[in-house]
Protein backbone atom coordinates (compact mmCIF):
# COMPACT_ATOMS: atom_id res chain seq x y z
CA UNK A 1 0.00 0.00 0.00
CA UNK A 2 1.56 3.64 -1.33
CA UNK A 3 0.50 6.29 1.61
CA UNK A 4 2.37 9.05 -0.61
CA UNK A 5 4.43 9.81 -3.76
CA UNK A 6 7.00 12.77 -3.81
CA UNK A 7 7.59 13.86 -7.61
CA UNK A 8 10.35 16.22 -8.76
CA UNK A 9 8.52 17.56 -11.47
CA UNK A 10 4.53 18.78 -12.06
CA UNK A 11 3.93 16.83 -15.48
CA UNK A 12 5.81 13.52 -13.52
CA UNK A 13 3.13 14.08 -10.28
CA UNK A 14 0.05 14.30 -12.66
CA UNK A 15 0.95 10.79 -13.97
CA UNK A 16 1.56 9.05 -10.64
CA UNK A 17 -1.79 10.51 -9.97
CA UNK A 18 -3.66 8.89 -13.17
CA UNK A 19 -1.10 5.69 -13.23
CA UNK A 20 -1.55 4.57 -9.29
CA UNK A 21 -4.79 6.37 -8.92
CA UNK A 22 -4.04 8.30 -6.20
CA UNK A 23 -5.93 11.42 -4.37
CA UNK A 24 -3.94 15.04 -5.09
CA UNK A 25 -3.08 15.31 -1.32
CA UNK A 26 -1.17 11.60 -1.46
CA UNK A 27 1.31 13.02 -4.54
CA UNK A 28 3.84 15.82 -4.04
CA UNK A 29 5.73 18.28 -6.14
CA UNK A 30 8.88 18.77 -4.57
CA UNK A 31 11.51 21.40 -5.99
CA UNK A 32 14.93 20.93 -7.28
CA UNK A 33 17.37 23.00 -5.03
CA UNK A 34 20.46 24.32 -5.11
CA UNK A 35 23.34 23.49 -2.70
CA UNK A 36 25.00 26.43 -0.79
CA UNK A 37 28.31 25.88 0.96
CA UNK A 38 27.35 26.40 4.55
CA UNK A 39 24.85 28.89 3.86
CA UNK A 40 27.15 31.47 2.47
CA UNK A 41 26.83 30.39 -0.99
CA UNK A 42 29.28 28.84 -3.47
CA UNK A 43 32.72 30.30 -3.60
CA UNK A 44 33.68 31.38 -6.87
CA UNK A 45 37.17 30.26 -8.78
CA UNK A 46 38.23 32.87 -11.53
CA UNK A 47 39.26 31.39 -14.23
CA UNK A 48 41.19 33.09 -17.56
CA UNK A 49 37.94 31.96 -20.06
CA UNK A 50 38.61 33.19 -23.53
CA UNK A 51 36.78 36.14 -24.41
CA UNK A 52 36.22 39.89 -22.98
CA UNK A 53 33.94 40.76 -19.69
CA UNK A 54 30.48 40.95 -21.04
CA UNK A 55 30.30 38.74 -23.86
CA UNK A 56 30.70 35.23 -22.25
CA UNK A 57 27.89 33.18 -22.29
CA UNK A 58 27.58 29.46 -21.03
CA UNK A 59 25.45 26.50 -21.33
CA UNK A 60 25.85 23.78 -18.55
CA UNK A 61 24.37 20.32 -20.46
CA UNK A 62 24.90 17.35 -21.32
CA UNK A 63 25.79 15.96 -25.14
CA UNK A 64 21.89 14.64 -26.18
CA UNK A 65 19.12 15.38 -28.77
CA UNK A 66 16.83 16.58 -26.06
CA UNK A 67 19.38 19.47 -24.85
CA UNK A 68 18.99 21.03 -28.71
CA UNK A 69 22.11 22.77 -28.93
CA UNK A 70 22.08 23.00 -32.59
CA UNK A 71 19.71 25.17 -31.98
CA UNK A 72 21.80 27.41 -29.80
CA UNK A 73 24.45 27.20 -31.85
CA UNK A 74 22.73 28.64 -35.02
CA UNK A 75 21.17 31.22 -32.81
CA UNK A 76 24.11 31.68 -31.53
CA UNK A 77 26.07 32.71 -35.28
CA UNK A 78 23.36 35.10 -35.28
CA UNK A 79 24.68 36.81 -31.81
CA UNK A 80 28.12 36.75 -33.33
CA UNK A 81 26.77 38.37 -36.95
CA UNK A 82 25.54 41.17 -34.60
CA UNK A 83 28.66 41.17 -32.18
CA UNK A 84 32.11 39.88 -33.62
CA UNK A 85 33.61 39.69 -29.95
CA UNK A 86 31.11 37.04 -28.42
CA UNK A 87 31.99 33.99 -26.87
CA UNK A 88 29.26 30.28 -26.08
CA UNK A 89 30.73 28.27 -23.89
CA UNK A 90 29.85 24.70 -23.63
CA UNK A 91 29.76 22.56 -20.45
CA UNK A 92 28.72 19.17 -20.33
CA UNK A 93 29.11 15.41 -20.85
CA UNK A 94 28.94 13.51 -24.23
CA UNK A 95 25.92 11.08 -23.80
CA UNK A 96 25.91 10.89 -27.68
CA UNK A 97 28.49 10.51 -29.39
CA UNK A 98 26.93 10.25 -32.85
CA UNK A 99 25.26 13.63 -32.01
CA UNK A 100 28.46 15.35 -30.76
CA UNK A 101 30.01 14.40 -33.69
CA UNK A 102 27.07 16.22 -35.42
CA UNK A 103 27.39 19.30 -33.02
CA UNK A 104 30.93 19.61 -34.07
CA UNK A 105 30.31 19.18 -38.15
CA UNK A 106 27.72 22.19 -36.87
CA UNK A 107 30.34 24.58 -35.61
CA UNK A 108 32.75 23.80 -38.47
CA UNK A 109 30.76 24.90 -40.89
CA UNK A 110 29.16 27.41 -39.59
CA UNK A 111 33.10 29.00 -38.95
CA UNK A 112 32.25 29.11 -35.13
CA UNK A 113 35.37 27.27 -34.19
CA UNK A 114 37.29 30.08 -32.26
CA UNK A 115 34.05 31.62 -30.93
CA UNK A 116 32.16 28.01 -30.03
CA UNK A 117 34.68 26.56 -26.77
CA UNK A 118 34.18 23.31 -26.03
CA UNK A 119 34.90 22.73 -21.96
CA UNK A 120 33.72 19.14 -21.43
CA UNK A 121 32.29 17.69 -18.44
CA UNK A 122 33.55 19.78 -15.16
CA UNK A 123 33.01 18.90 -11.24
CA UNK A 124 33.78 22.80 -10.92
CA UNK A 125 30.81 24.14 -12.69
CA UNK A 126 29.43 26.18 -9.58
CA UNK A 127 33.05 27.66 -8.92
CA UNK A 128 33.25 28.99 -12.35
CA UNK A 129 29.73 30.12 -13.83
CA UNK A 130 30.39 33.64 -12.01
CA UNK A 131 32.99 33.95 -14.92
CA UNK A 132 30.59 33.70 -17.63
CA UNK A 133 27.80 36.84 -18.44
CA UNK A 134 25.05 35.15 -19.50
CA UNK A 135 23.30 31.26 -18.88
CA UNK A 136 21.19 29.74 -21.56
CA UNK A 137 19.14 26.32 -21.97
CA UNK A 138 18.24 25.59 -25.26
CA UNK A 139 16.13 22.44 -24.38
CA UNK A 140 13.20 20.62 -26.38
CA UNK A 141 12.22 19.07 -23.13
CA UNK A 142 13.08 19.10 -19.48
CA UNK A 143 11.58 18.52 -16.23
CA UNK A 144 13.58 21.27 -13.71
CA UNK A 145 17.25 21.44 -14.45
CA UNK A 146 19.80 21.44 -12.09
CA UNK A 147 21.96 23.84 -14.32
CA UNK A 148 19.24 26.51 -14.15
CA UNK A 149 19.51 26.57 -10.58
CA UNK A 150 23.19 26.76 -10.25
CA UNK A 151 22.98 29.71 -12.73
CA UNK A 152 20.51 31.75 -10.79
CA UNK A 153 22.99 30.97 -7.78
CA UNK A 154 25.64 32.55 -9.70
CA UNK A 155 23.17 35.57 -10.41
CA UNK A 156 23.95 34.90 -14.19
CA UNK A 157 21.04 36.80 -16.26
CA UNK A 158 19.07 33.57 -18.51
CA UNK A 159 17.64 32.90 -21.57
CA UNK A 160 15.58 29.56 -21.28
CA UNK A 161 13.42 27.77 -23.58
CA UNK A 162 9.88 27.04 -22.80
CA UNK A 163 9.60 23.64 -21.42
CA UNK A 164 9.29 21.82 -18.28
CA UNK A 165 9.38 23.78 -15.85
CA UNK A 166 11.88 26.19 -16.87
CA UNK A 167 9.23 29.20 -17.27
CA UNK A 168 8.52 28.16 -13.34
CA UNK A 169 12.18 28.68 -12.02
CA UNK A 170 12.83 32.18 -13.67
CA UNK A 171 9.37 32.98 -11.82
CA UNK A 172 7.36 32.96 -15.10
CA UNK A 173 9.47 35.56 -17.41
CA UNK A 174 10.11 37.91 -13.95
CA UNK A 175 13.86 36.56 -13.29
CA UNK A 176 14.83 35.96 -17.08
CA UNK A 177 14.01 35.89 -20.59
CA UNK A 178 12.22 32.62 -22.20
CA UNK A 179 11.83 32.03 -25.86
CA UNK A 180 9.96 28.78 -27.58
CA UNK A 181 12.12 25.84 -28.07
CA UNK A 182 13.23 25.18 -31.16
CA UNK A 183 13.01 29.22 -31.97
CA UNK A 184 16.19 30.46 -33.68
CA UNK A 185 15.64 33.71 -34.14
CA UNK A 186 13.93 34.37 -30.80
CA UNK A 187 16.85 32.91 -29.03
CA UNK A 188 19.31 35.24 -30.96
CA UNK A 189 17.45 37.83 -29.70
CA UNK A 190 17.08 37.55 -26.31
CA UNK A 191 21.18 36.30 -26.29
CA UNK A 192 21.69 39.84 -28.28
CA UNK A 193 19.31 42.09 -25.43
CA UNK A 194 20.94 40.65 -22.73
CA UNK A 195 25.16 40.68 -24.45
CA UNK A 196 23.96 44.98 -25.29
CA UNK A 197 21.95 45.79 -21.74
CA UNK A 198 24.55 45.68 -18.72
CA UNK A 199 22.10 46.90 -16.64
CA UNK A 200 19.23 44.59 -17.51
CA UNK A 201 21.82 41.57 -17.65
CA UNK A 202 22.65 42.84 -13.69
CA UNK A 203 19.03 43.39 -12.77
CA UNK A 204 18.00 39.76 -14.04
CA UNK A 205 20.44 38.30 -12.55
CA UNK A 206 20.12 39.75 -9.24
CA UNK A 207 16.36 38.95 -9.14
CA UNK A 208 16.91 35.47 -10.16
CA UNK A 209 19.13 35.30 -7.57
CA UNK A 210 16.72 36.05 -4.65
CA UNK A 211 14.29 33.79 -6.70
CA UNK A 212 15.92 31.16 -6.52
CA UNK A 213 17.21 31.56 -2.67
CA UNK A 214 13.50 32.16 -1.83
CA UNK A 215 11.98 29.48 -3.72
CA UNK A 216 14.68 26.74 -4.16
CA UNK A 217 17.11 26.51 -1.51
CA UNK A 218 17.83 23.03 0.64
CA UNK A 219 16.36 24.58 4.05
CA UNK A 220 12.85 25.09 1.97
CA UNK A 221 12.80 21.77 0.99
CA UNK A 222 13.87 20.61 4.36
CA UNK A 223 10.69 22.38 5.54
CA UNK A 224 8.49 21.01 2.68
CA UNK A 225 9.33 16.91 3.45
CA UNK A 226 8.94 17.96 7.20
CA UNK A 227 5.55 18.75 6.51
CA UNK A 228 4.96 15.71 4.27
CA UNK A 229 6.00 13.15 7.22
CA UNK A 230 4.25 14.37 9.34
CA UNK A 231 0.87 14.62 7.19
CA UNK A 232 1.70 10.70 6.78
CA UNK A 233 2.25 10.33 10.35
CA UNK A 234 -1.12 11.56 11.23
CA UNK A 235 -2.82 9.42 8.52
Amino acid sequence: MIDGVITVNEPLALRIKYDLILPDDRVWYLRNFSVQENGKGIKSLQVEFPGKAGKKIVCVSNFRAEKDHDTLVKAFLEVVRKDPEARLFLIGMKVDEGYYSTLLDLISELSLTQQVILLGQRDDVQQILSNFDVGVLSSRSEGLPLALLEYGQAKLAVVVTDVGQCREVVDDGWAGLVVPPGDINGLATAMNQLLEDHSLRQRLGETFYQHIKTHYSAQTAIEEIDNIYLKLLNL
